[in-house]
Protein backbone atom coordinates (compact mmCIF):
# COMPACT_ATOMS: atom_id res chain seq x y z
CA UNK A 1 0.00 0.00 0.00
CA UNK A 2 1.27 3.45 -0.91
CA UNK A 3 2.08 5.62 2.07
CA UNK A 4 0.01 8.79 2.43
CA UNK A 5 1.82 11.98 3.38
CA UNK A 6 -0.59 14.91 3.62
CA UNK A 7 -0.33 18.65 4.22
CA UNK A 8 -3.63 20.18 5.37
CA UNK A 9 -4.02 23.96 5.13
CA UNK A 10 -6.47 25.98 7.23
CA UNK A 11 -6.77 29.68 6.35
CA UNK A 12 -8.17 31.33 9.47
CA UNK A 13 -9.75 34.78 9.91
CA UNK A 14 -12.12 35.61 12.77
CA UNK A 15 -11.94 31.93 13.75
CA UNK A 16 -10.95 32.15 17.42
CA UNK A 17 -13.71 29.72 18.42
CA UNK A 18 -13.66 27.62 15.26
CA UNK A 19 -10.08 26.65 14.53
CA UNK A 20 -9.43 24.65 17.72
CA UNK A 21 -12.29 22.14 17.35
CA UNK A 22 -11.55 21.83 13.63
CA UNK A 23 -7.88 21.00 14.18
CA UNK A 24 -8.67 18.51 16.93
CA UNK A 25 -11.28 16.79 14.76
CA UNK A 26 -8.85 16.68 11.83
CA UNK A 27 -6.12 15.08 13.94
CA UNK A 28 -8.58 12.48 15.21
CA UNK A 29 -10.05 11.77 11.77
CA UNK A 30 -6.77 11.53 9.87
CA UNK A 31 -4.66 9.78 12.51
CA UNK A 32 -5.28 6.31 11.14
CA UNK A 33 -5.37 7.38 7.52
CA UNK A 34 -2.13 9.32 7.04
CA UNK A 35 1.36 7.94 7.54
CA UNK A 36 2.61 11.52 7.70
CA UNK A 37 0.43 14.53 8.48
CA UNK A 38 1.13 18.22 8.88
CA UNK A 39 -1.50 20.87 9.56
CA UNK A 40 -0.69 24.44 8.60
CA UNK A 41 -2.87 27.18 10.09
CA UNK A 42 -2.50 30.45 8.19
CA UNK A 43 -3.75 33.15 10.53
CA UNK A 44 -4.60 35.98 8.14
CA UNK A 45 -4.11 39.03 10.34
CA UNK A 46 -7.28 38.37 12.33
CA UNK A 47 -8.05 41.05 14.95
CA UNK A 48 -9.58 38.53 17.37
CA UNK A 49 -7.77 35.76 19.25
CA UNK A 50 -7.32 33.44 16.25
CA UNK A 51 -3.55 33.87 16.26
CA UNK A 52 -3.27 33.08 19.96
CA UNK A 53 -5.35 29.91 19.55
CA UNK A 54 -3.30 28.86 16.51
CA UNK A 55 -0.05 29.22 18.48
CA UNK A 56 -1.54 27.21 21.35
CA UNK A 57 -2.50 24.39 18.99
CA UNK A 58 1.00 24.38 17.49
CA UNK A 59 2.52 24.19 20.98
CA UNK A 60 0.34 21.17 21.89
CA UNK A 61 0.55 19.17 18.66
CA UNK A 62 3.78 18.48 16.79
CA UNK A 63 1.79 18.06 13.56
CA UNK A 64 0.55 21.66 13.69
CA UNK A 65 2.35 24.78 12.46
CA UNK A 66 0.97 28.30 12.84
CA UNK A 67 1.89 30.92 10.23
CA UNK A 68 0.85 34.54 10.69
CA UNK A 69 0.15 37.42 8.33
CA UNK A 70 0.85 40.74 10.03
CA UNK A 71 -2.27 42.18 8.40
CA UNK A 72 -5.25 40.74 6.59
CA UNK A 73 -4.13 39.89 3.05
CA UNK A 74 -7.06 37.86 1.76
CA UNK A 75 -8.26 34.31 1.26
CA UNK A 76 -6.06 33.67 -1.75
CA UNK A 77 -2.97 35.03 -0.02
CA UNK A 78 -3.60 32.66 2.89
CA UNK A 79 -3.95 29.74 0.48
CA UNK A 80 -0.66 30.61 -1.23
CA UNK A 81 1.15 31.06 2.08
CA UNK A 82 -0.12 27.67 3.16
CA UNK A 83 1.07 26.01 -0.03
CA UNK A 84 4.48 27.66 0.34
CA UNK A 85 4.81 26.07 3.79
CA UNK A 86 3.75 22.56 2.76
CA UNK A 87 6.29 19.74 2.69
CA UNK A 88 4.14 16.75 1.69
CA UNK A 89 3.29 15.46 -1.83
CA UNK A 90 -0.48 15.67 -1.25
CA UNK A 91 -2.09 18.96 -0.20
CA UNK A 92 -5.58 19.50 1.18
CA UNK A 93 -7.26 22.83 1.75
CA UNK A 94 -10.22 23.65 3.97
CA UNK A 95 -11.52 26.90 5.46
CA UNK A 96 -10.77 27.31 9.15
CA UNK A 97 -14.33 28.30 10.06
CA UNK A 98 -15.56 24.75 10.68
CA UNK A 99 -18.10 24.72 7.86
CA UNK A 100 -16.47 21.66 6.29
CA UNK A 101 -15.90 18.24 7.84
CA UNK A 102 -12.46 16.59 7.59
CA UNK A 103 -14.26 13.24 7.37
CA UNK A 104 -14.99 14.12 3.73
CA UNK A 105 -11.26 14.09 3.02
CA UNK A 106 -11.37 10.29 3.15
CA UNK A 107 -13.44 10.00 -0.04
CA UNK A 108 -11.54 12.82 -1.71
CA UNK A 109 -8.21 11.14 -1.02
CA UNK A 110 -9.58 7.87 -2.44
CA UNK A 111 -10.62 9.70 -5.62
CA UNK A 112 -7.16 11.23 -5.90
CA UNK A 113 -5.86 7.77 -6.81
CA UNK A 114 -7.20 8.44 -10.33
CA UNK A 115 -7.12 12.24 -10.36
CA UNK A 116 -4.79 15.16 -9.76
CA UNK A 117 -7.24 17.50 -8.04
CA UNK A 118 -10.50 16.75 -6.25
CA UNK A 119 -12.89 19.68 -5.83
CA UNK A 120 -15.63 19.56 -3.22
CA UNK A 121 -19.28 20.03 -4.18
CA UNK A 122 -21.62 20.97 -1.36
CA UNK A 123 -24.48 18.55 -0.74
CA UNK A 124 -26.50 21.27 1.00
CA UNK A 125 -25.86 25.02 1.01
CA UNK A 126 -26.27 26.16 4.64
CA UNK A 127 -26.02 29.95 4.38
CA UNK A 128 -29.51 30.95 3.31
CA UNK A 129 -31.40 31.28 0.03
CA UNK A 130 -29.74 34.56 -1.00
CA UNK A 131 -26.24 33.11 -0.75
CA UNK A 132 -27.39 29.92 -2.49
CA UNK A 133 -28.69 31.90 -5.47
CA UNK A 134 -25.49 33.96 -5.60
CA UNK A 135 -23.44 30.75 -5.55
CA UNK A 136 -25.47 29.17 -8.34
CA UNK A 137 -25.19 32.31 -10.46
CA UNK A 138 -21.45 32.47 -9.86
CA UNK A 139 -20.94 28.87 -10.91
CA UNK A 140 -23.17 29.33 -13.95
CA UNK A 141 -20.96 32.25 -14.99
CA UNK A 142 -17.83 30.15 -14.43
CA UNK A 143 -19.16 27.32 -16.61
CA UNK A 144 -20.20 29.75 -19.35
CA UNK A 145 -17.10 31.94 -19.37
CA UNK A 146 -14.49 29.20 -19.03
CA UNK A 147 -16.32 26.29 -20.73
CA UNK A 148 -15.85 23.92 -17.80
CA UNK A 149 -18.27 21.43 -16.20
CA UNK A 150 -17.64 22.21 -12.53
CA UNK A 151 -20.67 22.75 -10.29
CA UNK A 152 -19.28 24.41 -7.17
CA UNK A 153 -15.93 26.19 -7.42
CA UNK A 154 -16.89 28.25 -4.38
CA UNK A 155 -16.71 25.13 -2.21
CA UNK A 156 -13.65 25.56 -0.01
CA UNK A 157 -12.50 21.99 0.42
CA UNK A 158 -10.03 20.55 -2.07
CA UNK A 159 -7.30 17.92 -2.32
CA UNK A 160 -4.56 18.04 -4.94
CA UNK A 161 -1.10 16.84 -5.82
CA UNK A 162 1.85 19.12 -5.15
CA UNK A 163 2.67 19.38 -8.86
CA UNK A 164 -0.73 20.98 -9.47
CA UNK A 165 0.18 23.82 -7.12
CA UNK A 166 3.66 24.09 -8.60
CA UNK A 167 2.34 24.52 -12.16
CA UNK A 168 -1.01 26.22 -11.52
CA UNK A 169 -0.46 28.58 -8.60
CA UNK A 170 -3.25 31.17 -8.63
CA UNK A 171 -2.40 34.85 -8.86
CA UNK A 172 -5.19 36.57 -6.87
CA UNK A 173 -4.99 37.28 -3.16
CA UNK A 174 -8.81 37.39 -2.97
CA UNK A 175 -11.59 34.82 -2.96
CA UNK A 176 -11.22 33.82 -6.62
CA UNK A 177 -7.84 32.19 -5.96
CA UNK A 178 -9.26 28.79 -5.05
CA UNK A 179 -11.41 28.75 -8.18
CA UNK A 180 -8.49 29.90 -10.33
CA UNK A 181 -6.39 27.01 -9.04
CA UNK A 182 -8.98 24.54 -10.33
CA UNK A 183 -9.44 26.35 -13.66
CA UNK A 184 -5.70 26.55 -14.27
CA UNK A 185 -5.35 22.85 -13.45
CA UNK A 186 -8.13 21.98 -15.90
CA UNK A 187 -6.60 24.03 -18.69
CA UNK A 188 -3.15 22.59 -17.97
CA UNK A 189 -4.48 19.08 -18.61
CA UNK A 190 -4.60 17.82 -15.04
CA UNK A 191 -7.37 15.39 -14.12
CA UNK A 192 -9.96 17.28 -12.08
CA UNK A 193 -12.99 15.59 -10.49
CA UNK A 194 -15.67 16.69 -8.04
CA UNK A 195 -16.75 14.96 -4.84
CA UNK A 196 -19.77 15.56 -2.57
CA UNK A 197 -18.97 17.40 0.64
CA UNK A 198 -20.98 18.27 3.71
CA UNK A 199 -21.23 21.93 4.64
CA UNK A 200 -22.54 23.43 7.87
CA UNK A 201 -23.42 26.92 9.11
CA UNK A 202 -20.56 28.89 10.57
CA UNK A 203 -20.93 28.70 14.37
CA UNK A 204 -18.82 31.70 15.32
CA UNK A 205 -17.03 34.71 13.86
CA UNK A 206 -17.93 36.35 10.60
CA UNK A 207 -17.36 35.89 6.89
CA UNK A 208 -16.31 38.73 4.60
CA UNK A 209 -16.32 36.72 1.36
CA UNK A 210 -19.32 38.56 -0.08
CA UNK A 211 -18.33 42.08 0.94
CA UNK A 212 -18.55 44.64 -1.91
CA UNK A 213 -14.78 44.93 -2.04
CA UNK A 214 -14.27 41.17 -2.33
CA UNK A 215 -16.97 40.85 -5.01
CA UNK A 216 -15.31 43.61 -7.02
CA UNK A 217 -11.96 41.83 -6.78
CA UNK A 218 -13.63 38.55 -7.77
CA UNK A 219 -15.05 40.05 -10.98
CA UNK A 220 -11.74 41.69 -11.84
CA UNK A 221 -9.79 38.47 -11.27
CA UNK A 222 -12.25 36.45 -13.37
CA UNK A 223 -11.86 38.89 -16.24
CA UNK A 224 -8.07 38.83 -15.97
CA UNK A 225 -7.89 35.03 -16.05
CA UNK A 226 -10.33 34.84 -18.96
CA UNK A 227 -8.12 37.17 -21.01
CA UNK A 228 -4.96 35.30 -20.06
CA UNK A 229 -6.34 31.87 -20.97
CA UNK A 230 -7.67 33.15 -24.29
CA UNK A 231 -4.23 34.50 -25.19
CA UNK A 232 -2.39 31.27 -24.45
Amino acid sequence: MTELALSLIFPAYYDENNIGPLVERSLETLAGLCDELEIIIVEDGSPDGTGRVADSLAARHHEVTAVHHEKNRGHGAALKTGIANCSKPIIAFMDGDGQYDPVDLRLMLDLLEDADLVQGRRRVYPNGMKRLLISRFYNLCIRSIFSVPFKDLGCSIKVFRREVAQKCMPEPDGIFAQGELVLRAHYAGFRVVEAPANCYPRKSGRSSSMSPGNVQLLLRDMSRLRSKLRNQ
